[in-house]
């Protein structure tokens, strides 16, 4: 039997999502419709339950918003354009979705969901040509639906929703595989920085040569095409340095901001944003300069630097780090309270060998990491197949 080709607009009804005034209280406080966003998903998953926010009778009734019934289908048509979802209670929704209401029988709510989740590609190609994506209504209703008798759709979507459910269940597998090795590593740095007793405490700013912060004035208009590298706090990934190749500055912008110029094993220290994370600069970085980061170099015969970032990263630095944030507004860790820092130091002999095993762990760690970054890779490929066959017609024999 052959499947019908529909356009969304003749089967669905489409509701659009809204956001009361937030400084009208009346529309928030002590809300109990249900309120939908793209968080709920990140939070609850994609299969709607419950959400964090809710609205007031009265936001319902003097606002445009609207509550959508149960089995609506929730595709997101800016920003974020292609997240989907399906609700399992009535909900009203934020701007950034789009509710589909089928006001047909012969299409399966579920059906409509597993389709959802293929037409992201298809929503940006029609989106509109702002700085955000955004799909219009008319353009969404045009989306093309085949689909087949009730009783295959069924067996389709009982076989999706069994297939998936394997793949998830290894999915979250190789998560918790990731993070045993991520805290693998962490409990390596434990033993060592918190039972190492042949170690001597030295305030930090008695074993630097400098300890500085990097350019911290407004990095507007400052960015060249080429020249300089320039090294920011978000290329300071996984406490490895890696340049992107798109950040630089003029040969005089570097003079002026002298100060900062990288050193071979200097240690950098993200100041904000990600603060504590650390990077050993290789000697490809020397010479370079940088923004938002505390710029360390050590007394080499007192103190590695590769040493000091490993320090760094131990979970009691993560902690103290956290408490030592400052400002009103964007926190960040101060150049002075970083100096007054005491720190444990072993022999430069120790140190080595402490570097030399944490090597040996964290490549273990990597390893495990990439294998299953692989794994969940090829899961996500076998999950767009399988789907890819369900609406081709070959995952189910009519």
């Amino acid at each position: 039997m052959s499947w019908k080709t529909v356009e969304l607009g003749d089967i669905c009804d489409i509701s659009n999502g809204s956001t009361p005034l937030r400084t009208n209280k009346s529309f928030w406080e002590n809300g109990t419709a249900n309120w939908f966003t793209i968080e709920d998903i990140r939070k609850y998953g994609r299969v709607v339950n419950q959400t964090t926010q809710f609205v007031t009778e009265k936001a319902l009734k003097e606002t445009s918003l609207k509550i959508v019934p149960v089995d609506t289908v929730l595709i997101c048509c800016t920003a974020s354009v292609g997240e989907y979802a399906i609700t399992k209670i009535p909900l009203a929704m934020n701007q950034q979705f789009n509710g589909l209401i089928l006001k047909t029988n012969e299409v399966l709510p579920e059906f409509l969901y597993h389709y959802c989740s293929t037409i992201k590609e298809k929503l940006i190609s029609v989106s509109g040509s702002t700085t955000i994506n955004f799909v219009a209504v008319s353009k969404l209703k045009k989306l093309k639906l085949s689909y087949p008798p009730i009783s295959i759709q069924k067996n389709i979507v009982e076989k999706l929703d069994a297939i998936y459910a394997e793949i998830d269940k290894a999915l979250i597998a190789s998560e918790v595989n990731a993070k045993n090795a991520e805290s693998l590593f962490e409990s390596y740095l434990t033993e060592v920085f918190e039972k190492n007793e042949d170690s001597k405490n030295y305030k930090l700013d008695d074993v630097v040569t400098r300890l500085t912060n990097g350019y911290v004035g407004a990095t507007k208009n400052i960015y060249l095409e080429s020249g300089i590298p320039y090294l920011l706090a978000r290329h300071v990934k996984n406490n490895v340095l890696k340049f992107d190749e798109r950040t630089y500055i003029s040969e005089e912008f570097n003079k002026k901001n002298k100060k900062s110029i990288l050193k071979k094993d200097d240690v950098l220290l993200v100041q904000s944003g990600h603060i504590g994370h650390s990077a050993v600069v290789p000697i490809e970085h020397e010479g370079h300069n940088c923004h938002a980061m505390i710029v360390i170099s050590t007394v080499k015969d007192i103190l590695s630097g590769e040493f000091l970032s490993l320090y760094f990263q131990s979970n009691k630095m993560k902690n103290l780090f956290e408490d030592m944030r400052t400002g009103s507004t964007i926190k960040h860790l101060n150049c002075g309270d970083v100096k007054l820092l005491m720190i444990p130091i072993p022999s430069i002999e120790k140190q080595n060998k402490i570097i030399s095993e944490a090597k040996k762990i964290e490549n273990l760690v990597n390893s495990i990491k990439n294998n299953m970054t692989e794994k969940m890779f090829q899961l996500n490929c076998l999950r767009e197949s399988i789907l890819k066959q369900a609406f081709n017609g070959e995952l189910v024999k009519e």
